[in-house]
């Protein structure tokens, strides 16, 4: 039950990682919004992938 918990708040996290990325790309640095977005995706994806193995779908030693 507390990995779906963490989970969503892995996921909360990177939609708002996402949007703020999203938005200095594009209001900031005046960047196209087809490549902030792509941008903004690809590092929202990664911390999500970071954050999920090592916090959510922490990896037991053996």
């Amino acid at each position: 039950m507390i990995e779906i918990f963490k989970y969503g708040i892995i996921g909360a996290l990177t939609t708002f990682l996402n949007i703020f990325i999203y938005f200095i790309l594009r209001s900031v640095l005046n960047l196209n919004y087809i490549l902030s977005s792509i941008i903004a995706w690809i590092l929202a994806l990664i911390f999500s992938f970071f954050a999920n193995r090592n916090f959510v779908f922490e990896k037991k030693k053996n």
